[in-house]
């Protein structure tokens, strides 16, 4: 997905209902969860995931589950589950593209 304009937006069940399939897979990033984006595939189906850098500043990503299977609400509690031991000093939000 190199070279392409990262996109960012409020998410709402209704955009993500909205969200649909192109060529090419895309992510798209929650404006109010930092590190929580969804994932649309050609063939349509959109998932959770959540990236972060751990201590030695090394990124992850975890996939969370299927919208609209796994809820927003859902989506956001497991991401700041993850994303939430950065004040302990393990994990922080990031912005990877």
């Amino acid at each position: 997905m190199a070279g392409r304009a990262k996109r960012v937006h409020e998410f709402t069940e209704a955009y993500l209902t909205g969200l649909k399939p192109e060529a090419a897979r895309y992510e798209v990033h929650d404006s109010g969860r930092p590190g929580l984006l969804v994932r649309v595939t050609p063939a349509g189906v959109k998932t959770f995931n959540v990236v972060h850098r751990v201590k030695g500043g090394k990124v992850e990503r975890h996939t969370l589950g299927r919208f609209p299977k796994l809820t927003l609400k859902d989506a956001r509690g497991r991401a700041h589950a993850i994303t939430g031991k950065g004040a302990e000093g393990v994990v922080t939000p990031t912005t990877a593209k």
